[in-house]
C-alpha cells in the first residue's frame, strides 16, 4: 500500500472520529432506510396528487363531450317531461346503475339501489357518486324520464358531496 493512501485513510478516521462523526453499521443502515423511505414517501405524495390531476382532467373531458352531445336545450326539456314523483307508482324494473345527472345535465353518478318505506313506496335513492362516494337523496328530490331512462337530482353537486361518505367505510 502506498504510504500516502495510507497517511490519508488514517486522517480521514482520525478527522471522523474527532468530529463525533463515526456511525456504526446499524446506524448507516437506519440512516439509509430513513432516506428511503423519506423518499417512498414522496414519490407516494406525488403519484396521488399526478393521480388526482388526471382524474380531474378525464372529468372535465368527460363533461365536454357530454355537453357537446346534450345541448342546454335538451336537458330543459328532458327535466320538464321526467316525472317528479315517479316512485309513487314504480313497479318493476330495477334503476340500479343507472346515471344520474344534474337537473343542467352535469353527470353526478349511478344509482345503487332504491329504500322502500313500510307502505313499499320509494322513499330514499341511494347514488354512487365519482371517486367512491354514496349518498341518499330523498325521493322526492329525484325525478326519473322513464323514455329516455335518465334519473335527475334537484340537489346540488356540492350538497351530494357534503352529504356524502366514502363507499368502502360502511361496506357499501
Amino acid at each position: 500500500m502506498p504510504r500516502y493512501s495510507w497517511l490519508a485513510a488514517a486522517v480521514a478516521v482520525v478527522v471522523t472520529a474527532a468530529t463525533g462523526q463515526a456511525q456504526t453499521p446499524p446506524q448507516t443502515y437506519q440512516d439509509q432506510l430513513n432516506q428511503y423511505q423519506q423518499q417512498q414517501q414522496q414519490y407516494q405524495d406525488q403519484r396521488q396528487n399526478y393521480d388526482a390531476r388526471r382524474d380531474e382532467y378525464q372529468d372535465r373531458l368527460d363533461q365536454y363531450e357530454y355537453d357537446r352531445a346534450h345541448p342546454a336545450w335538451w336537458w330543459r326539456d328532458a327535466w320538464v317531461h321526467a316525472t317528479p314523483q315517479w316512485y309513487v307508482d314504480f313497479h318493476g324494473g330495477d334503476l340500479a346503475g343507472m346515471e344520474v345527472d344534474e337537473r343542467d345535465g352535469g353527470h353526478v353518478g349511478h344509482v345503487m339501489g332504491l329504500e322502500p318505506g313500510p307502505d313499499g313506496r320509494i322513499e330514499h335513492v341511494r347514488i354512487l357518486l365519482h371517486h367512491d362516494r354514496v349518498t341518499w337523496v330523498d325521493a322526492d328530490d329525484v325525478r326519473f324520464d322513464r323514455g329516455d331512462n335518465i334519473v335527475f337530482v334537484d340537489v346540488s353537486r356540492d350538497q351530494l358531496y357534503a352529504d356524502s361518505r366514502d363507499r368502502y367505510e360502511h361496506g357499501l
